[in-house]
């Protein structure tokens, strides 16, 4: 397994401590808290880049979580039934390919079969060291 090192700052040590410590990890479990910090972070960009608000309701009310990088992923986003706007050109070209017939073949058919499944899972993230 590789090693990440990071250069952090006071304040950076800080809010990992705080965070370490809501989590009830121990001193030594500095990697299981990045990993859960990375789980949360990935979670709340798919939401994102699904054009969903992250929000959380308290005692004061609805919070809208809101950051520089979530709002540019959500701008990113095309709207939920904004009609797609295709050129001339783009337009004859689409119809070219569509009258085309289509015969993947069986390796192809078998991929797109295995991608589509509904029970399917990406495949693991595994941390490599940089080859010098």
């Amino acid at each position: 397994m590789s090693r990440f090192q990071a250069k952090t700052n006071t304040i950076l040590e800080k809010e990992l401590e705080f965070l370490r410590e809501e989590m009830g990890l121990r001193q030594n479990q500095k990697a299981d808290l990045l990993r859960e910090l990375a789980v949360l972070a990935g979670w709340i960009v798919r939401q994102a880049n699904q054009g969903r608000v992250i929000q959380a309701q308290g005692e004061d009310g609805v919070q809208v979580l809101e950051h520089p990088v979530l709002a540019r992923l959500q701008q990113e986003q095309r709207q939920l039934g904004e009609p797609l706007q295709l050129s001339q050109t783009e337009v004859e070209k689409l119809a070219e390919i569509m009258g085309r017939e289509f015969r993947p073949s069986a390796k192809l058919r078998d991929s797109l079969l295995r991608i589509a499944a509904p029970d399917r899972q990406p495949p693991p993230i595994e941390w490599r060291e940089a080859k010098k």
